[in-house]
């Protein structure tokens, strides 16, 4: 594997170098056939920023600039899933992606890695006890939503990540809710779609009227 690591406006100190490092093992290990992986550091607004790209399969995998503690944000969150579980409460985990990675036609292993840096560390009983819900960050509070084909894509594409860890039975049983801007007029679309579970409603829950729409839209 070809790697290569720059700075802008950041000189490159061995410490910082062994720091990317490790952190890229792990996104790298989420993708087989890794070929070259490019990664430019750079400060803005006195923050240091990561950028990563992984060329895997003859495909050319672009990962969001990132703060560096990003994983140990993902880390927090398992820590809290743990936390939740222990106490009998059930979690919902939120997963999705920025416009960027939807429009740069990432958002499967944008998603996945989410998915398994956070979850994969629970039991086959465990994880049955986590509600996912996917929620497209361009769509959060925006007034745009995925398309049905677009959900469903990546309900499915969430289910079949749970499948290649935990079993197809173990995948069934957890419900995948959509959480993009659900509203009374998109529900009963959303809802037709078979690996759609339920929907995670924001604004549409405090008005009434809509509301009673989007539950009558899932019977």
């Amino acid at each position: 594997m070809n790697f290569s690591l720059t700075g802008h406006h950041l000189d490159i100190t061995p410490a910082i170098r062994d720091y990317v490092m490790a952190k890229l093992e792990r996104v790298t290990r989420h993708f087989d056939d890794v070929i070259d992986v490019n990664v430019v550091m750079s400060v803005e607004k006195l923050r240091h920023k990561v950028e990563v790209n992984l060329h895997a399969r003859g495909k050319d995998i672009h990962v969001e600039a990132i703060e560096p503690d990003m994983y140990a944000a993902i880390d927090m969150l398992a820590d809290k899933l743990d936390l939740c579980l222990e106490h009998f409460i059930t979690p919902i985990f939120c997963c999705g992606e920025p416009l960027a990675i939807r429009e740069a036609g990432t958002q499967n292993e944008y998603v996945a890695i989410q998915l398994k840096e956070s979850l994969f560390h629970l039991s086959k009983d465990k994880i049955k006890d986590i509600v996912i819900a996917y929620e497209p960050i361009w769509a959060i509070g925006t007034g745009k939503t995925a398309t049905t084909e677009q959900a469903q894509e990546m309900h499915a594409y969430l289910r079949t990540v749970l499948k290649g860890q935990y079993g197809s039975e173990t995948a069934e049983h957890i419900s995948i809710l959509y959480g993009g801007s659900v509203k009374a007029n998109n529900a009963k679309e959303l809802f037709a779609c078979p690996d759609v579970d339920g929907g995670l409603v924001g604004g549409a829950s405090l008005v009434a009227s809509d509301f009673i729409e989007i539950i009558k839209a899932l019977k």
